[in-house]
């Protein structure tokens, strides 16, 4: 006869409300064989933090070169997990820039030379946005490059920063 249903102590000095799903004991059941668990909810966050990530601030000796910073995200071994993120623009001294940048190429062809440019939107000042990168190329030989994404496996995330300002991330590890 198994276990179904927890109210109170789980043993650790922890007080619960849980209920298992038949056949599973409600001390070791895996999330998906709770029916309910006050303290969970599906996709519970098993980590989280945040990070500075800088900016490679040569672009222009080093065009589309992005700044990588890699940290462990101290999630246990065993589980299955992603990582989401945002990321707002902020530099290493806590200011923000006026916008979103990104790094562009300009002059005439044969004499490019790399510049940062702002999106052109100023309500995205101070807000936080998703992972994003693009690259693109106007067929006049004008090359464009930014934004960020994210990347993780059993130990370290990566942020790989294509943006023309450092980034300010936020994460959670969610076990699926």
């Amino acid at each position: 006869m198994t276990k179904r249903i927890l109210i109170g102590s789980d043993g650790t000095g922890r007080f619960r409300i849980r209920a298992s799903a038949a056949g599973h004991n409600v001390d070791n059941a895996a999330l998906d064989d709770l029916l309910f668990d006050a303290d969970a909810v599906p996709g519970r966050i098993i980590r989280q933090g945040a990070r500075y990530c800088a900016w490679n601030e040569y672009q222009q000796s080093q065009p589309q070169v992005p700044a990588e910073t890699t940290f462990a995200h101290n999630v246990p071994p065993g589980l299955s997990f992603i990582i989401v993120a945002i990321a707002k623009a902020r530099y290493v001294d806590g200011s923000e820039p006026e916008d979103w940048r990104y790094w562009a190429n300009e002059g005439s062809p044969g004499h490019l030379r790399v510049v940062l440019r702002n999106f052109g939107n100023s309500d995205m000042k101070g807000h936080y946005v998703t992972p994003h990168r693009f690259s693109g190329d106007d067929s006049n030989g004008y090359v464009y490059w930014g934004g960020w994404s994210i990347g993780w496996n059993g130990t370290n995330i990566t942020v790989t920063n294509n943006c023309a300002c450092g980034l300010w991330v936020r994460w959670q590890a969610l076990e699926l």
